[in-house]
């Protein structure tokens, strides 16, 4: 095997009948080959949070003695991640319920030459904020008057991280309407 960037080799060959030999020089010219891009091993991700972005530097991991980064394609197969070219990175973000993913990153040199890693991302779940929405929910009444409602809140709220019963309701802002709620049914 001839080393990189070794564009010829000089070879003496010799030839003897035990008494007299002779030899000649034979140079090899050695014809370069568009060689792979090198990808050892990226190491395993554990510490990105869902619904966060995380970026990946990929530049440490990768070389290629044909071809400069920049002529160097960078993809993923995760269905997460966002690939940047121009610098190497991929932009991960996972949303809720993802807690682990082993994605394929790829390298093309532009010359058929494919160089590809396994990696491991391992994802920390975060508790999400319920959200609360009313949609266009107006109660009416009339002043003076009396008026017994009963509205269950459960669905009015959504939490992807709890069910409805772990949920704790309060109100705020009020000095005119007395309000209760009833923390079984989750109504007013």
């Amino acid at each position: 095997i001839v080393p990189q960037g070794v564009p010829t080799l000089s070879i003496r060959v010799t030839v003897s009948d035990g008494y007299l030999s002779s030899y000649q020089d034979v140079v090899f010219t050695i014809t370069p080959v568009n060689d792979a891009p090198d990808v050892p091993t990226v190491p395993d991700q554990n510490t990105l949070f869902e619904d966060i972005d995380f970026w990946l530097d990929i530049t440490p991991y990768i070389s290629d003695t044909d071809n400069i980064l920049s002529e160097l394609t960078l993809w993923t197969d995760s269905a997460y991640a966002q690939v940047f070219n121009s610098n190497k990175t991929i932009r991960f973000n996972y949303p809720n319920n993802i807690t682990q993913e082993i994605i394929t990153i790829f390298i093309d040199d532009g010359e058929y030459n494919i160089s590809q890693s396994g990696v491991y991302i391992n994802i920390t779940p975060v508790n999400d904020a319920p959200v609360v929405d009313f949609k266009t929910r107006t109660i009416s009444f009339y002043e003076d008057t009396q008026r017994v409602s009963y509205l269950d809140l459960n669905n009015y709220v959504q939490d992807i991280d709890n069910p409805d019963s772990a949920l704790t309701w309060a109100f705020s802002g009020n000095t005119n309407i007395e309000i209760s709620i009833d923390t079984y049914n989750k109504t007013y």
